[in-house]
């Protein structure tokens, strides 16, 4: 949507549920809270905002963001545009501020944070690091952070930017998000018939980063900084298979705790550590995703973030009972607390398997949603955990590509060991159904690497 100013915002869009009036007199000492963020997510936090007694505010560029729903007023305010950001919290006289869970509203928080004078945990030439791939890669090197082979590729000089690596190789923005713009290439030509649409999604339309494929087992890291020390919160397994021959493998399962956790976990955190202290972050969340080699005990690192992974969090509480709500505000409000719940965390912690299911459109395909009845007998059957969501509602139309939502239903579960995790990991994918306004399958039947089933 377009984007307003903060004032325009405060006239039209707030939306007070069950409060005083936006800007009116509260009880001495309670905070003020600004969330960026009103996606599903946000839920769980802005009602433990609420529960803990903060005046809580929503903002974002979706008008049926599900937590505006659950705030004391909501805003409609695209988060990239700082100023307004910073109208808004003034104009709120909020004193804090929280977002999680996207680079791109980390990378608004601490712009909205510094230029508002609030607590901010993450320096701006920080954020810079973890925001754009080279500086990251610089960080890297500096570092010596072990990393995939990869080089910035500029379309005046395919050839000779992808001198000394060796293909197949991944191609992705230099900043961007959310797996978009991404392939799998085998030759410089490949690099060529690719490279605008994934330098569109990032902000140079003239360089991409292409680096070497890793084959390894791909790990999920969340970690929080306290008191400039890093804990590892948890290690999970991203399970993928190609949706499309020749295709970037997509994500279909992520797993908790990785089987790979014990080995992993100290090489994972020292590489952390390192760049925690270079980002200047002494407390709040760092995420990484990293390829392993059990063979020889090393890791190669594709990425850190200064967030929480996306619609994994939610694992951490099933699984081992840490609510990265919690964290999250205790962080803007009460740091020593939040130290004292990472500190007695520990990655034994985690009982049992529990794990999300990410549904995938059907590869190009654009129907109109029509049958949604198969997929809510899933999504309500015990197996199901809360906040397991269907991202479609009947007459819409699925879709791919940025500002798309190819993931068409995430499921949350939890088992006893990973053999029965894969059971029903296979049962779900069989029987998950959502249909078009023809009766098409609109769902691919997804597989793990012990299953090659598809829906035709």
């Amino acid at each position: 949507m377009a984007t307003r100013s903060a004032r325009q915002a405060g006239a039209s869009d707030a939306r007070t549920r069950g409060a005083s009036d936006v800007g009116g007199e509260t009880a001495e000492g309670r905070h003020r809270l600004l969330v960026l963020g009103s996606m599903d997510e946000f839920v769980g936090l802005v009602d433990m905002a609420r529960a803990r007694g903060y005046r809580t505010f929503v903002a974002d560029g979706y008008p049926d963001g599900p937590a505006k729903s659950h705030a004391d007023a909501a805003y409609d305010v695209d988060v990239r545009d700082v100023d307004a950001l910073v109208e808004l919290a003034q104009s709120l006289e909020v004193d804090g501020a929280i977002a999680s869970f996207s680079d791109v509203l980390f990378e608004s928080l601490c712009r909205l944070t510094h230029a508002a004078g609030l607590y901010s945990y993450c320096p701006l030439d920080g954020m810079a690091k973890l925001r754009d791939k080279r500086l990251m890669g610089d960080m890297f090197s500096r570092l010596g952070v072990p990393t995939p082979a990869s080089r910035v590729v500029h379309a005046a000089s395919v050839e000779n930017d992808l001198a000394g690596l060796s293909f197949p190789c991944v191609m992705k923005p230099v900043n961007g998000y959310g797996s978009y713009g991404i392939f799998v290439v085998r030759s410089p030509e490949e690099v060529r018939e690719h490279f605008a649409q994934t330098a569109s999604v990032g902000k140079d339309p003239d360089a991409v980063l292409v680096e070497e494929y890793d084959e390894g087992p791909e790990i999920n890291m969340i970690a929080w900084v306290a008191a400039g020390r890093v804990h590892a919160i948890s290690l999970a397994d991203r399970e993928k298979c190609p949706l499309v021959e020749g295709g970037v493998p997509d994500v279909v399962r992520i797993t908790y705790p990785s089987v790979w956790a014990d080995g992993a976990a100290a090489a994972a955190t020292d590489v952390l550590q390192r760049v925690a202290d270079d980002c200047g972050i002494l407390d709040g969340p760092l995420s990484m995703q990293f390829f392993w080699h059990p063979q020889d005990r090393t890791l190669a690192v594709c990425e850190v973030a200064g967030r929480v992974l996306g619609y994994e969090h939610e694992n951490v509480q099933i699984g081992s009972g840490l609510s990265i709500e919690e964290l999250l505000l205790d962080l803007t409000y009460d740091r020593e607390r939040g130290r004292e719940l990472v500190g007695r965390h520990s990655l034994s912690d985690f009982e049992g398997v529990s794990f999300v299911l990410n549904f995938h459109a059907l590869p190009g395909c654009t129907g109109v949603v029509g049958d949604i009845s198969e997929a809510r007998e899933i999504l309500a059957r015990p197996e199901a955990l809360a906040p397991s969501m269907l991202h479609y509602r009947v007459g819409e139309r699925v879709g791919h590509g940025k500002g798309a939502r190819p993931y068409v239903a995430r499921i949350f579960c939890h088992t006893d060991t990973r053999e029965q995790a894969d059971a029903l990991t296979a049962e779900l994918f069989r029987s998950f159904s959502v249909r078009g306004t023809e009766g098409e399958e609109l769902v691919c039947r997804e597989s793990l690497p012990f299953m090659r089933e598809w829906r035709g």
